[in-house]
């Protein structure tokens, strides 16, 4: 299985955003980033929003076996929309 954060990326990039920015923390052993995307309307982020968060409702119905570590991040992620900004 494709791993489900290149997929993320892949939807994302195929919406054609307009701008990105991105802020990573540091909290114990952990550095989680924050992504913030500027897409082209508001359409469109709560398209690629919506994918996303299929993408993880989905993934969390997968074996636990059968998902890799960097999908078990992918289902620790928050996604929302405001206007046309995906975050």
């Amino acid at each position: 299985m494709e791993g489900l954060v290149n997929l993320a990326g892949g939807i994302v990039k195929g919406l054609l955003f307009k701008g990105i920015a991105m802020g990573v923390n540091h909290r114990g052993e952990n550095f989680p980033v924050d992504f913030v995307v500027f897409m082209p309307s508001e359409k469109a982020a709560k398209l690629a929003s919506g994918i996303l968060n299929l993408g993880k409702g989905l993934s969390s119905i997968m074996p636990q076996d059968q998902v890799s570590s960097q999908d078990r991040r992918f289902l620790n992620m928050e996604v929302s929309c405001s206007g046309q900004v995906l975050k």
